[in-house]
């Protein structure tokens, strides 16, 4: 098993996800604040139950922040891939089950 080629794909996918990550740190935080002149400072006590109350955020960040370095890596690969040149000399469609299943994914 190629483990590059399995890492590319699990790439990808948490590529695809990245709004949905977005969306859920924008639905889901509870962070506590205060704009009145009686605030006051939580404590660094408190970090721990934000951060229980926050969990699937603190999970999205995660992916959000994998997604962008999955991003930047297939970035890279594809701006090295382009300096060479290759000649198309036969294409054949021998597997499309995949695309179907993305144009369903999409849809």
């Amino acid at each position: 098993m190629d483990l590059s080629n399995t890492l590319d794909k699990i790439g990808l996918y948490i590529l695809s996800l990245l709004i949905l990550f977005v969306f859920i740190i924008f639905l889901t935080v509870d962070v506590p604040y205060c704009f009145g002149e009686n605030c006051e400072f939580v404590g660094f006590s408190a970090f721990a139950d934000i951060a229980k109350k926050n969990f699937s955020s603190i999970l999205s960040l995660l992916g959000l922040v994998a997604g962008v370095y999955f991003y930047f890596r297939f970035e890279n690969e594809v701006k090295g891939g382009s300096l060479d040149v290759m000649k198309i000399e036969k294409s054949s469609s021998e597997s499309y089950e995949h695309l179907v299943f993305l144009a369903t994914y999409i849809l």
